[in-house]
């Protein structure tokens, strides 16, 4: 996921023996191709007396794989190259470019084996260390070893940790790093970003709370020899900008916002990744709320609670909405209500209108806010005992985002309601995966970051 500027000699996979100059660009505005000639004049031959092709007008241009090869001999695949192009032999056309794959030729868009790095992955699993000191001698654990496994679905996921570098007679530089490999059904590469790789970046989101980084995807298919090495992807992702350098003791600290790490956890990895695409499938809509404030923590204020108020909504009316009385006995009472209204000779349009909604049997909203944060025991009570009307105070808060001057609707009102609600989600979803519950409220209640927005949200003595 490194940008990068490569000139590159492109052809069609059918059509080898045309080709084109060209420059592919990896930044952060995505892929960019720029040729010296016409992509259109791969596809088809046009000549005049001259040998010089001629088009007064741009032609739309969509190519779902072209290849390539590099000055110092590297295969490039692209994949889906669009724009606009004049068929001129010598001119200059710019085209944006999906996906490229940088180490093979592929003939299609599917792939049977992932390798993904992340930049807290390392720091959040603590592999064993690679060196061992036994006097003047430094030991080096320079095998791959396999950390952990799960399957989930067709897929098999293991934890992988390894070194790489230089090691020569004159100078040693190795780094450790650990990884996620995925092997199972060919995929395109767009699919396993969405369905394998993301689930695996929101784990590490979700249980470090904070903003986590792809920094390596690379792909295997099985058209690929068995001694090829794996084959670097790049596509076009919005990521924040590093900020802290990964570590342990970042993640162990005493304000630390973390949860959860590898070797911490109750549930063994084999169980833990298979629940957690079970529960992230079933409540897609509470963590794509719950997460976006972390991959986007630019957003403003207004927006990260909007945010994460939406996450506790949709959670809360998954587990405790529905109907606020039995519905039996709701429907009895309304219809004795309507009974009256009629006896009483008012007129049989207003008598309709009330029904309508006398009929309504919707649990408020803050009520199954409430009832979520009760759900979390001890850190529910803590909540609740720093300001008791936790469940109206965040729902009028929501309510200041959407309709301003309604409530309270200051930035830091906002911020501190929304990292309570946060906590209260969090929580309860490492509940949902299984965490015992005394376990999951000593985790949050030992984290000093909690206790301190709890101060925030207290209401102060007047």
């Amino acid at each position: 996921m490194k940008h990068f500027t490569v000139d590159v000699i492109w052809w069609l996979p059918d059509a080898p023996d045309k080709s084109i100059p060209g420059t592919l660009t990896f930044d952060s505005n995505g892929l960019e191709l720029v040729t010296q000639g016409s992509i259109g004049l791969l596809t088809k031959t046009i000549s005049n007396d001259n040998d010089v092709s001629v088009s007064t007008e741009p032609e739309g241009r969509s190519v779902p794989i072209i290849h390539g090869r590099s000055r110092d001999h590297k295969d490039l695949t692209l994949f889906d190259c669009t724009g606009y192009d004049f068929l001129i032999a010598d001119s200059t056309n710019t085209y944006r470019i999906t996906t490229c794959v940088d180490g093979c030729h592929a003939i299609t868009d599917n792939f049977t084996e992932v390798m993904c790095q992340f930049d807290w992955l390392d720091a959040w699993t603590q592999p064993p260390s690679i060196s061992e000191y036994n006097g003047d001698t430094v030991t080096i654990q320079w095998a791959r070893r396999e950390l952990a496994s799960a399957k989930v679905a067709d897929y098999s996921i293991r934890l992988m940790t390894g070194v790489e570098g230089k090691a020569g007679d004159h100078a040693v530089h190795l780094d450790r790093w650990t990884a996620f490999f995925i092997e199972g059904p060919g995929l395109p590469i767009r699919s396993i970003v969405e369905s394998l790789v993301r689930p695996l970046q929101d784990l590490l989101v979700f249980a470090l709370a904070r903003p986590v980084r792809l920094t390596r995807f690379s792909v295997r298919s099985e058209k690929m020899g068995p001694r090829e090495d794996f084959a670097s992807v790049a596509f076009d992702v919005l990521q924040p900008e590093p900020t802290v350098t990964p570590s342990l003791a970042s993640i162990l600290s005493y304000t630390s916002p973390c949860l959860l790490t590898f070797n911490d956890s109750p549930i063994p990895f084999n169980q833990l990744l298979p629940r957690w695409f079970d529960l992230r499938k079933e409540l897609s809509s509470v963590f794509v709320q719950l997460l976006i404030p972390l991959y986007a923590p630019f957003i403003f204020t207004e927006n990260r609670y909007s945010a994460r108020f939406q996450s506790a909504e949709a959670l809360a009316r998954k587990r405790y909405g529905g109907s606020e009385v039995e519905r039996l006995a709701h429907r009895e009472r309304v219809e004795s209500v309507i009974e009256v209204l009629r006896g009483a000779g008012i007129d049989s349009g207003e008598v309709a209108r009330a029904e309508r909604l006398l009929k309504r049997n919707d649990k408020p909203l803050a009520a199954s806010i409430t009832e979520l944060v009760e759900s979390t025991g001890a850190v529910g009570k803590k909540i609740l005992s720093a300001l008791p009307t936790f469940g109206k105070a965040v729902t009028g808060a929501r309510t200041s985002v959407s309709h301003p001057g309604r409530h309270n609707n200051e930035g830091a009102h906002l911020y501190w309601h929304g990292e309570v609600l946060h906590w209260v989600v969090r929580a309860r979803l490492l509940i949902e995966l299984g965490f015992p519950q005394s376990e999951v409220e000593e985790r949050v209640l030992g984290r000093t970051s909690f206790t301190y927005a709890l101060e925030k949200i207290r209401p102060t003595e007047t």
